[in-house]
C-alpha cells in the first residue's frame, strides 16, 4: 500500500483481485486512491477450472495491460489465465520464503507452478535472494533475470514520527522497565509459543520486563493459556490487531522476532526504520548489512535460554550508526522504489 500511495496515479492505477469476501483492511484506503476490488471465489472452493473462468472474465473485460501477481506458487495459474486474456506484461513477484504444506502433492503442485511461471511470466521479482530461489527455484533465480524490489515503506513518516506514545503509562509500565515488542500474525509460522517461552526466561534474568504483542489470529487461545499456565499475566499483553503499528513500535526497546520463515517482514523493516534494535530468526534474511548492534540473528536451534541471554546482553549494546540511514539509501523507501516500479511498468506496458 505504501507503493500504491507513492506512485504516480496519472499514469498507474491499481486493482485489485481478492479471494477473501468482507470489507478487509485496506479496503477503503483502495477506493479512495480510486482502485478497483473484484472478488473471486477461491479454487479451494470452486475448483481451478471456476476460478480460471471467473479470473478470465475480468482480465478480458476490463482489458488490463500488466497483472502484477503476489500469491507464491498460484501465481503459475495466475500467470497462465493472463496469458490467455491478452495481458502484455505478467509479473510474478516472490515474498516468502518457504512454507509449512508438505506430501506428495503439494511437490507436484510446486512443480507444476513454477513451469507455468516459467512459460508465462515475462518479468519476475523478488523482496530478497531467500525469497527468489525459494518460488522459481535455486537454479532458475540464479540463471534467470529476477529482479530484487524490496518490501519498501514510507520512510518519511517514520522519521517524522514521535517515538514515545503511552503505552507505558496506558499500561502502567515504569519507564526504567524492558519492552520486548512483536508484530505478527498469531500463526505457528510466526512461532510465538518459543517467543513466549524465551519471554519465561528473561524475566528470570530481568524481572522488571514485558513483551507486548500486536496481532490476531487462530492461536491466540493456546498463547493465552501459556500466559495463564506461566502466571505471565500483566508481563505478557496481547494487544491485539493495531492500526498505528509505528506508535507501538516507538515504545519499545527491543523488536524480537523467532518465524520459522519469512520473507522480508514488513514490521521489522519499520522497526529498524525507527532505530529499534531487533533480534531475529536465522530464517530470517535480508539482502543488505546492518551493524551488529543493529540487527541480531540467532538460530532456532539455540535453546530458549541462550537466546533471553542474548536479549539481556543485546539491550546493553549501544548502536551508533543509523538503520535508517541504510535502509534509504537501498530502496527500502517507498517513494523512491514507487518511481522504479513506474518505470519498469510503463517501459513494458
Amino acid at each position: 500500500m505504501d507503493i500504491y500511495e507513492s506512485i504516480s496515479r496519472k499514469n498507474i492505477q491499481f486493482d485489485f483481485i481478492v479471494m477473501k469476501p468482507g470489507n478487509h483492511y485496506f479496503f477503503e484506503k483502495i477506493k479512495n486512491l480510486g482502485g478497483n476490488i473484484f472478488y473471486i471465489m477461491p479454487p479451494s472452493k470452486v475448483g481451478y477450472f471456476n476460478y480460471a473462468i471467473s479470473l478470465f472474465k475480468i482480465l478480458k473485460e476490463k482489458k488490463y495491460k500488466i497483472v502484477h501477481s503476489h500469491v507464491a506458487f498460484n501465481s503459475g495459474i495466475i500467470m497462465f489465465i493472463s496469458f490467455l486474456a491478452g495481458v502484455k506484461l505478467r509479473i510474478t513477484h516472490s515474498r516468502s520464503s518457504n512454507d509449512l504444506k508438505e506430501g506428495i502433492s503439494w511437490t507436484i503442485y510446486k512443480v507444476f507452478s513454477r513451469v507455468l511461471i516459467f512459460l508465462f511470466s515475462n518479468m519476475k521479482l523478488t523482496c530478497s535472494v531467500k525469497s527468489g530461489k525459494y518460488l522459481f527455484g535455486r537454479l532458475f533465480f540464479l540463471f534467470s533475470n529476477v529482479r530484487i524490489f524490496p518490501n519498501a515503506i514510507n520512510l518519511k513518516y517514520f522519521k517524522e514520527i514521535n517515538n514515545k506514545s503511552n503505552y507505558r503509562t496506558k499500561l502502567n509500565i515504569n519507564n526504567d522497565a524492558l519492552i520486548l515488542g512483536n508484530v505478527a500474525n498469531l500463526r505457528p509460522v510466526k512461532n510465538h509459543l518459543f517467543l513466549f517461552k524465551i519471554f519465561n526466561e528473561v524475566i528470570k534474568i530481568n524481572p522488571n520486563s514485558y513483551l507486548l504483542i500486536a496481532g490476531e489470529g487462530p492461536e491466540r487461545i493456546i498463547l493465552n493459556e501459556f500466559i495463564i499456565n506461566n502466571n505471565l499475566s500483566g508481563k505478557i499483553i496481547m494487544l491485539g490487531q493495531l492500526d498505528d503499528v509505528k506508535s507501538f513500535l516507538g515504545e519499545i526497546d527491543l523488536f524480537i522476532l523467532t518465524s520459522i520463515f519469512e520473507g522480508v517482514p514488513g514490521a521489522l523493516i519499520e522497526a529498524l526504520a525507527l532505530n529499534k534494535k531487533s533480534i531475529v530468526s536465522d530464517s530470517i534474511e535480508l539482502d543488505l548489512k546492518f551493524p551488529k548492534t543493529s540487527l541480531k540473528h540467532i538460530s532456532l536451534k539455540k535453546s530458549s535460554l541462550f537466546w533471553a541471554e542474548e536479549i539481556i546482553k543485546f539491550d546493553k549494546e549501544k548502536c551508533t550508526i543509523s538503520s535508517f540511514d541504510i535502509l534509504k539509501s537501498n530502496y527500502y523507501d517507498s517513494f523512491d522504489l514507487s518511481k522504479k516500479y513506474e518505470r519498469l511498468y510503463l517501459e513494458n506496458k
